[in-house]
């Protein structure tokens, strides 16, 4: 393979704790907002981004009470939604930002948030889907070619771990300008990739009206 593009004293928690240790400083300074996950001021935009993770979910599955692990969770504004939209859905979140999760299970007690790294995470099989809100959207100041391994390393571990299906979003580069901090991808190279990789079964959306653009994979059939 060449060399790794982690190099020799690279890991793959290298970079999440670059991204606990932004994420932290964020929230430290913004709170219980969704500024406080880096997702900006706009609601219609946060919630356009939570109606997309949920649309993993097959139709032939929305009767039936499903089990969703939310990766990167943050406070757990994606279970807000769940309850607003009425949904029938065994939600638990992880996160690696301690704060985050302690605000999360003081607004949720009843709900399991785990503070840790999905790489090393013990017990978390048995979801039907698992969702990655914003994670692969930025890069900070990794290395795109680190960051890159890291994301297809996560990809590859949440489909491991679902027993249905995985929703993520990433930046698309069909845009007319990029920031600097932020993970550009080609919607066909990831495509290519996910289809040849990890399974066939891929779902892209392209359509919705943010510089972004979502990834369903399942591990049987597409829904239309």
């Amino acid at each position: 393979r060449g060399e790794p593009l982690f190099g020799e004293k690279m890991t793959q928690k290298s970079i999440p704790e670059r991204m606990r240790e932004h994420h932290t400083e964020v929230f430290r300074k913004h709170g219980l907002t969704p500024q406080g996950v880096d997702w900006g001021t706009k609601e219609a935009d946060i919630l356009l981004r939570y109606d997309n993770m949920l649309a993993v979910i097959k139709a032939e599955d929305r009767s039936k009470r499903v089990k969703l692990l939310d990766v990167g969770c943050g406070y757990g504004g994606l279970l807000d939604r769940i309850e607003q939209l009425g949904l029938d859905i065994e939600y638990a979140g992880i996160d690696i930002v301690s704060e985050m999760i302690a605000e999360a299970r003081n607004r949720h007690p009843s709900v399991r948030f785990e503070t840790g790294d999905i790489f090393e995470a013990k017990d978390l099989g048995g979801y039907d889907y698992l969702v990655c809100n914003g994670i692969l959207t930025q890069m900070l100041d990794i290395p795109i070619g680190k960051m890159d391994e890291f994301a297809r390393s996560l990809i590859r571990r949440m489909f491991e771990l679902c027993n249905e299906g995985v929703a993520f979003n990433m930046m698309s580069n069909r845009v007319n300008f990029m920031v600097g901090n932020l993970f550009y991808k080609s919607p066909a190279e990831v495509l290519n990739w996910c289809m040849t990789e990890v399974t066939p079964n891929v779902r892209l959306d392209h359509a919705y009206p943010l510089y972004e653009f979502m990834v369903y994979l399942y591990r049987k059939g597409v829904p239309r």
